[in-house]
């Protein structure tokens, strides 16, 4: 079953001096519990595309629909991680979890103890009595993933959300996310600009130019459904990685010496 339909999408920010034009003609779809990696420089549009997703934005021409009913409004059925947690500091990190049934008016003993399972899931037991500033940057953003699933949507966008984290934090939290949608099966829009990341997690890869963004390549991995890192180190892995620095090198984003 097809989720997402972006059909034709463009997007025109109006300035006082000029127009940004965004995102140009994108279209794309997203599967029933299929992972989408969309990778592409700064200033391409992937966070657009993420806000048009959402319906927190609306596009200039094309359409966004979802279940086949297009978007006018912000939806309800998904969740939302951004690069930073936006974690409430006066609030605990089962309180911070529990925020969007409070919104959504849901029961709250039921949803209380789906916030704790899916602490307990992203190894986060034992830490909901804590206040976001006692937890590391990669327990933050770990937190403000159960935050996004805790009312269950079968949707979740994703913007660089480990964009701040270190290396190795990062890599960790790549392997969580990986293990997570295993268990889950939400249909994931994920926005990076890190190639060897988009590959290791999806099964597709859209791969943007520079602003304008548009769509150059759908790259497809071919990858085991189960991963580790050792999975780096088999041809698929390098190949997929090597023709994205190729469309990267042929757009002018890397520079060859």
């Amino acid at each position: 079953m097809t989720r997402v339909v972006i059909d034709n999408l463009s997007k025109v920010y109006k300035t006082r001096r000029d127009r940004i034009h965004a995102l140009d003609r994108i279209s794309l779809t997203i599967g029933e519990g299929e992972f989408v990696s969309v990778v592409g420089p700064s200033g391409c549009g992937k966070s657009t595309l993420m806000s048009l997703v959402s319906g927190l934005e609306f596009p200039t021409s094309g359409e966004v629909s979802l279940d086949g009913v297009p978007i006018r409004a912000p939806i309800t059925d998904v969740g939302i991680v951004f690069q930073t947690d936006v974690l409430l500091e006066w609030r605990t990190v089962l309180s911070n979890v529990m925020i969007q049934a409070e919104m959504r008016k849901l029961d709250r003993a039921t949803y209380r103890a789906r916030a704790e399972e899916l602490l307990r899931t992203t190894g986060l037991d034992g830490f909901g009595g804590k206040y976001p500033h006692e937890l590391s940057g990669g327990m933050r953003q770990r937190a403000s993933i159960c935050r996004a699933l805790v009312h269950d949507p079968s949707l979740l966008l994703m913007d660089e959300p480990f964009g701040a984290l270190d290396a190795l934090t990062r890599e960790m939290m790549v392997l969580e996310l990986h293990r997570l949608w295993l268990a889950t099966r939400k249909s994931i829009l994920f926005i990076t600009h890190d190639i060897e990341e988009a590959v290791f997690l999806a099964d597709r890869v859209v791969v943007m130019t520079p602003r304008p963004g548009r769509i150059a390549e759908i790259i497809t991995p071919n990858l085991p459904e189960a991963r580790d890192m050792r999975i780096k180190q088999i041809p698929e892995f390098g190949a997929a990685v090597g023709r994205i620095r190729t469309i990267f090198e042929e757009t002018g984003i890397l520079k060859t010496i």
